[in-house]
C-alpha cells in the first residue's frame, strides 16, 4: 500500500524555494538565531522553541539545549542576572530506539515518523560525491523536521523542540530564554527570548471558511490568510454527506498553508475538494493546527455542491433585419442540440459593448432558429445577442450584431457653440447636446475665410460636446471659423450650425509711428508724425523726457482721433526735450520705442505771466484788493491794467517788484471791473498778460 505521508514530503518539496547551498568550506563559525514561542496555559508554560538553519539544527541536535527562567518583579526592573536553569541536562533529540513508541508501525502519528526519517534516515542522494545534492537533502530534512515539531506536540517534544514548565504562579511574568550548549566557536547562535504574563491565557481562535465555490465536479474552498497564518500552521479539511451529522477527514495528513502564487503573496488560502458527481451536497468544515500541535474547534460548516459549468455551443451566424417600423427579424444557426438543451434567451442594447436586456422571460424552444422583435427602436441602435442555455441555467453567447434600421431623417444643427483659443493655439469648443435618440456624434469643420470653404478636422463623429483642436498662430490670419454638422446612427448628417469666429491670440508687436517734421516755435514745440500702419493698432503713447531726465508716458493720442501732430508749449527755455513713441495693439502687445527726436527749446523775448492772480472786494467794500505771484529773477516791476464794463484795458498802477498787490479805490457799485497783469524787465523783456480777473460789484 503507498504511503499516503509521501504526498506531504513531496509537497513540501514544491513548497520550499530559495534553500541555500550549503558551502563546502567552513572559514567562519556559522551565524543562526533560536526563535522562541511560549503559551500560558492554567497550571504551566508551554515552550516552543526551533533554530531558523539547517546547520545550526544541526549543531543543536549534538549539543542540545539549556533553558533558563527569570521572573519580572512588579515595577518591572529585574535583575539580567537572575536567570535560573530549568534544566538539569542538555535537551536533545531522544535516540533512535526511543521513537519506537511514538513512530513506530502501530503509531498513528505521521509526524513522528517524518521527524525520525528526517534525523536517522538514510540519505536520499544516490550519488555520495554530489554535495550540492546533499546539501539540499540536508536542508529539506531541516524542514520536514521543523514542520512535523508544528504539527504534533509529542514529536516536538521528542526532537527537542518543546519543554513544559509546571512550576509557575498564576499571575506572575516570566521572561524565558533557550540557548545552544555548543561552543560560540563552532556556531554563533543567538538565543531566543520570550516574555509570558501567566495571567493571560491564550485562547485559539475559531477558523471561519469565507466562501465555498461550486465548480463542476469540484468545490473550492477559501479563507482569509491575514487572519488565519498568525494562529495555525496547518488544518484538518473535514466533510460530510449526510447533512453535517458525521464527518470525516479528506487526506491523512493535514493541509499546509500554500500560496497560490509563489511569485506574490496571495491574501487568501484556497482548498480545492474534486468530486465524482455533481450536485450532491456536501457540508465542509475546517480545523486549525497550531505550532503547539493543538486543534481549535472546527469552524461553522458551509453547505456545497459540485454543478454543470460547461455551456452549450453558442449560436452562429446571427443576423439581425429590419422589416420596417419597429420590428427586426433575428436569425441564426445551432448545428447541434445538447441533451440538456433548454432553449435561447435573445437580448437587446443599444450599446455593442454593454447593457443588453433579455426581451423575454422563458426561453424559446432548442428548435427555433428566429425571432422577431416588435419592439425595435428606430431612433436608436439595436444590438442583438442570442444566448443558447441549458437546463443548469449555462448560456453559450453568440457573436453580437446590429440590426440597421432606414433612417433618412438628419438630426438638428447643433447649438451653444462657444470656444477660446490660448496663446500656445490649443482651440477648446463646446457646444449643447442635441436632443435626437439616435445621435451618434458630431463633426466639425474649420475655415480660415468665411468666404471659404470648411474642412473637417474630424475623420469620425466626435461622441462628445467638447472639442480641442490646435493651430498656428504665427501666420497672416487673426481669426479661425469653426461650424459643426449633428451626426445620427444612420449617418445622416444635419446642416451647418451657426459660425463661430475664434480671434487667434496676437503675440507680434504692431510698428511704432515714424516722426515726420517738427518746429521749435516761441510759445513751444511742434512735433508731426506718420502713424502706425498695423491694422490692429488702437493707440500710440507720447513719451518726453527733459535733459537727462527719465522717460515719462507724456500723452495718448486713440487710433480714432486720428490726431497726427502735437504742440508742447509751457517750456522752459533753453532746455532740451526728448520724445518718442510707443504703439499698442488689441492684445496688449507693445511696439519697440520708435526712434527718439531730440530739441532745445530757445524761447523768446516773451517772459512767463504771472499766477496765481486774485481779486476779492475789501472788507469795507470800497475798494477791490488783486494779489498775484512772480518767483521770476531779474529786476522788474508790475503793470496793473483794468477794464469798466467790457471797455478797453488801461494802466491804472505801476507797483514795484517786491509790492505784488493793488488796492482799487475808484470803484462803484454796479460796474464790473477787469484786471490784467503784466511783468516788465530793467532789461527790456516783458511778460505775457496774466490771467483776466472779473469781479462784480
Amino acid at each position: 500500500m503507498k504511503n499516503p505521508y509521501i504526498q506531504l514530503i513531496a509537497f513540501a518539496f514544491v513548497l520550499l524555494t530559495g534553500i541555500a547551498h550549503a558551502q563546502t568550506k567552513q572559514t567562519q563559525p556559522c551565524r543562526a538565531s533560536i526563535q522562541l514561542t511560549a503559551r500560558a496555559y492554567a497550571d504551566s508554560v508551554v515552550l516552543r522553541w526551533a533554530p531558523d538553519g539547517a546547520e545550526a539544527w544541526a549543531i543543536t541536535n549534538q549539543y542540545g539545549y539549556a533553558i533558563e527562567r527569570t521572573e519580572v518583579p512588579a515595577n518591572g526592573a529585574f535583575d539580567p542576572a537572575s536567570y535560573q536553569r530549568l534544566n538539569p541536562s542538555a535537551i536533545k533529540p531522544w535516540p533512535l530506539d526511543k521513537w519506537a513508541g511514538i513512530a513506530g508501525k502501530n503509531s498513528d502519528n505521521s509526524m513522528a515518523a517524518i521527524a525520525a526519517q528526517a534525523l536517522y534516515g538514510k540519505s536520499f542522494t544516490a550519488n555520495s560525491n554530489n554535495f550540492l545534492a546533499k546539501a539540499d537533502e540536508f536542508a529539506n530534512r531541516w524542514s520536514f523536521a521543523i514542520l512535523a515539531a508544528d504539527l504534533n506536540a509529542s514529536t516536538a517534544t521528542a526532537m527537542g523542540l518543546r519543554f513544559t514548565d509546571k512550576n509557575v504562579v498564576k499571575g506572575n511574568v516570566y521572561i524565558y530564554r533557550v540557548f545552544c550548549l555548543a561552543d560560540s566557536l563552532v556556531c554563533s547562535i543567538e538565543p531566543g527570548y520570550f516574555v509570558v504574563n501567566t495571567a493571560d491565557l491564550e485562547q485559539i481562535p475559531l477558523p471561519t471558511i469565507n466562501k465555498a465555490t461550486e465548480l463542476q465536479n469540484a468545490i473550492q474552498l477559501d479563507w482569509d490568510r491575514e487572519y488565519h497564518e498568525k494562529a495555525f500552521s496547518a488544518y484538518w479539511i473535514e466533510r460530510s454527506n449526510d447533512n453535517g451529522k458525521t464527518f470525516k477527514k479528506l487526506s491523512q495528513v493535514p493541509f499546509l498553508n500554500p500560496q497560490n502564487d509563489m511569485r506574490e503573496k496571495s491574501n487568501i488560502i484556497v482548498y480545492t475538494d474534486s468530486l465524482k458527481d455533481n450536485y450532491v451536497l456536501y457540508n465542509y468544515r475546517i480545523i486549525g493546527i497550531t505550532s503547539f500541535g493543538e486543534l481549535s474547534k472546527p469552524s461553522q460548516a458551509v453547505t456545497a455542491m459540485g454543478r454543470d459549468r460547461t455551456s452549450p455551443a453558442p449560436p452562429v451566424k446571427v443576423k439581425a433585419v429590419s422589416l420596417g417600423g419597429s420590428r427586426m427579424k433575428l436569425t441564426w444557426e445551432k448545428a447541434a442540440t445538447e441533451k440538456d438543451m433548454k432553449g435561447f434567451m435573445i437580448g437587446r442594447s443599444k450599446k455593442a459593448s454593454e447593457g443588453f436586456q433579455p426581451l423575454f422571460e422563458k426561453p424559446l424552444p432548442p428548435s427555433a432558429r428566429s425571432w422577431i422583435d416588435e419592439n425595435a427602436d428606430p431612433a436608436s441602435s439595436n444590438y442583438y445577442i442570442v444566448a443558447a442555455i441549458d437546463t443548469a441555467g449555462n448560456g453559450g453567447l453568440s457573436t453580437i450584431s446590429f440590426g440597421m434600421i432606414s433612417d433618412s431623417i438628419p438630426p438638428k444643427p447643433p447649438v451653444g457653440l462657444k470656444g477660446s483659443i490660448d496663446t500656445l493655439g490649443i482651440v477648446r469648443i463646446s457646444w449643447n447636446m442635441g436632443k435626437e435618440p439616435d445621435l451618434a456624434g458630431y463633426m466639425i469643420y474649420f475655415s480660415n475665410d468665411p468666404k471659404h470653404v470648411f474642412s473637417s478636422t474630424t475623420v469620425k463623429p466626435l461622441h462628445d460636446t467638447v472639442f480641442v483642436d490646435t493651430i498656428s498662430i504665427k501666420n497672416l490670419s487673426h481669426k479661425i471659423y469653426y461650424k459643426i454638422k449633428s451626426v445620427d446612427v444612420t449617418y445622416n448628417y444635419s446642416a451647418f450650425s451657426e459660425m463661430l469666429e475664434l480671434k487667434k491670440p496676437d503675440r507680434i508687436p504692431p510698428t511704432s509711428p515714424v516722426f515726420s517734421d517738427y518746429k521749435v516755435t516761441d510759445n513751444g514745440i511742434r512735433i508731426e508724425w506718420i502713424p502706425s500702419y498695423s491694422e490692429d493698432v488702437t493707440k500710440h503713447k507720447l513719451y518726453r523726457k527733459i535733459d537727462k531726465g527719465a522717460w515719462v508716458e507724456y500723452r495718448t493720442f486713440s487710433k480714432e482721433s486720428k490726431i497726427t501732430s502735437f504742440d508742447d508749449i509751457n517750456l522752459i527755455p533753453g532746455t532740451d526735450y526728448s520724445y518718442r513713441f510707443i504703439s499698442m495693439d488689441e492684445s496688449g502687445n507693445a511696439s519697440k520705442p520708435s526712434t527718439e527726436m531730440s530739441l532745445k527749446f530757445t524761447g523768446s523775448m516773451m517772459m512767463q505771466a504771472v499766477t496765481n492772480i486774485y481779486a476779492t472786494v475789501t472788507p469795507d467794500k470800497k475798494g477791490i484788493l488783486l494779489s498775484w505771484n512772480y518767483p521770476v529773477q531779474g529786476k522788474y516791476r508790475f503793470a496793473v491794467y483794468r477794464a469798466v464794463n467790457g471797455g478797453i484795458f488801461q494802466t491804472v498802477k505801476m507797483n514795484e517788484q517786491k509790492n505784488t498787490s493793488y488796492t482799487d479805490r475808484d470803484i462803484k457799485k454796479g460796474v464790473v471791473y477787469e484786471y490784467q497783469v503784466r511783468v516788465f524787465f530793467t532789461d527790456g523783456k516783458k511778460s505775457a498778460l496774466g490771467k483776466v480777473i472779473k469781479i462784480n460789484l
